[in-house]
């Protein structure tokens, strides 16, 4: 039986990372010099909508404005997630107590694989690292399939990493998937990044291998009989990942275990007929759901023994 973990930005949130509606604030400050992109900003369902317009003006017409308007939100994107993964390394530890029963890494290191939506660095910089120390049963150590990193690059939030054609993990390696890239992602040394943000997402995870193996390792698992899926932070609102899970759910029926405060009324929420006069239910809302409303750091800061060890079962077959 395989235990999956797909996690999204509300997982970063817990060490400082930033929602959506929080880097789009940052990036408006960031860009106060830039009337017209702040007033894109402001106009947009979000920094990722704003993102793929600039991305679809500049495919419709190449000229060197559109293209300079594309790069200045890039480099703002850049920008904001650099200081946030400054704000990982400077934390240092994944920790909310000392007791080692409410350890965080010690839970990630029971999943047999992770995969995450995140760009950010927060495993590379507070997991990784401390994998080891936690003597995990199986794994002693993470390993980014398909990728190779140019440097030191536990602790170190500059090192580029690149795709290496290798995409077997090392024995007692655990694999994490990065399924939208990262923010220091590139095809070469000196090349583009591997980050996938703003519109057609799907069409853009085609066109790299890297990125198309771990969709469909992502399909492959949770395809399998038996297979468990813990979900914590993901909003649901990446089509091209609901519609894996509920074709995964098609051989595999599963339930999720969704970490998530406001829980499975969240899907509801975000569903677009959700004011409407007829309620259209989503296949993604018909996967029965295990709710933990606690906030994850209130689940391992060690004051609600009950609490994690209700989370923990999810690892009892």
């Amino acid at each position: 039986m395989s235990h999956l973990l797909l996690l999204g930005a509300g997982f970063s949130k817990n060490w400082g990372g930033l929602l959506a509606s929080e880097v789009r604030a940052d990036l408006a400050a960031r860009l106060q010099k830039h009337r017209n992109l702040s007033e894109l900003l402001h106009r947009c369902d979000g920094f990722e909508d704003a993102l793929g317009t600039l991305q679809r003006d500049y495919r419709n017409a190449p000229t060197p404005e559109n293209k300079a308007r594309l790069a200045a939100l890039r480099d703002a994107l850049q920008a904001t997630f650099g200081a946030m993964n400054a704000s990982f390394a400077e934390r240092g530890h994944l920790a909310f107590c000392p007791d080692v029963r409410f350890s965080v890494v010690h839970f990630l290191t029971r999943f047999d694989a992770i995969f995450t939506l995140n760009q950010d660095l927060l495993l590379e910089l507070l997991y990784a690292p401390q994998m080891p120390l936690a003597r995990p049963a199986v794994f002693n150590s993470v390993y980014f399939p398909g990728m190779v990193p140019h440097g030191d690059w536990q602790y170190n939030t500059a090192v580029a990493w690149t795709p290496s054609g290798e995409f077997v993990p090392p024995h007692h390696s655990q694999p994490v998937f990065k399924m939208h890239g990262s923010t220091n992602w590139v095809e070469q040394p000196q090349g583009g990044g591997i980050l996938i943000m703003g519109d057609a997402k799907a069409g853009a995870i085609d066109a790299s291998p890297v990125l198309r193996f771990y969709r469909e390792e992502f399909l492959r698992l949770l395809s399998q009989r038996g297979a468990k899926l813990m979900v914590i932070g993901y909003g649901f609102r990446d089509d091209h990942i609901n519609d894996l899970i509920c074709r995964a759910r098609e051989t595999n029926p599963f339930m999720i275990y969704l970490v998530r405060p406001s829980g499975r009324a969240h899907l509801r929420n975000i569903n677009p007929t959700s004011r409407a006069a007829i309620y259209a239910v989503r296949p993604i809302e018909d996967i029965p759901i295990v709710d933990f409303m606690n906030p994850l750091r209130n689940t391992f800061d060690g004051n609600d023994p009950y609490d994690h060890q209700r989370l923990c079962q999810f690892f009892d077959d």
